[in-house]
């Protein structure tokens, strides 16, 4: 393989199947188009340095917006899985109903609060009455 390396936007142009290389594009190794796509997988971006050559970089921190959003849906799903303990017909026999009701209360604490790095308390698990 031929590889190409476009800084903007950062693209790849294999010479063998793209019969246009794009003005700008430098030539790399295959070793190093190789250690980029192993790069990518282990979650580094491929970007390109100040002279234009690929690098291997974090990905940027995820925002505040999409911090607290993953937190209400999280919360979100954390009720769900827990609705069931508020049906009449298995309260009566649920044991263990005030843990639910409180893991319940806190977890909708924090779907009305949304926090960046949010602390769930642990579920309960039912305990039935014989």
């Amino acid at each position: 393989m031929t590889i190409y390396f476009l800084a903007n936007p950062v693209s790849f142009y294999d010479a063998n199947v793209n019969p246009t290389i794009p003005a700008g594009a430098i030539l790399i190794s295959n070793d190093l188009y190789q250690s980029l796509l192993e790069g990518q997988k282990d979650g580094k971006i491929i970007e390109a340095d100040a002279q234009g050559n690929p690098i291997l970089v974090d990905p940027p921190a995820p925002s505040h917006d999409f911090l607290i959003q993953q937190c209400i849906e999280q919360a979100h799903q954390l009720l769900i899985q827990t609705d069931w303990s508020q049906n009449a017909d298995v309260q009566p026999n649920l044991v263990n109903l005030s843990e639910f009701t409180a893991y319940r209360a806190i977890v909708r604490g924090i779907l009305l609060s949304p926090v960046e790095s949010p602390v769930f308390p642990t579920q309960p698990k039912a305990v039935w009455s014989i």
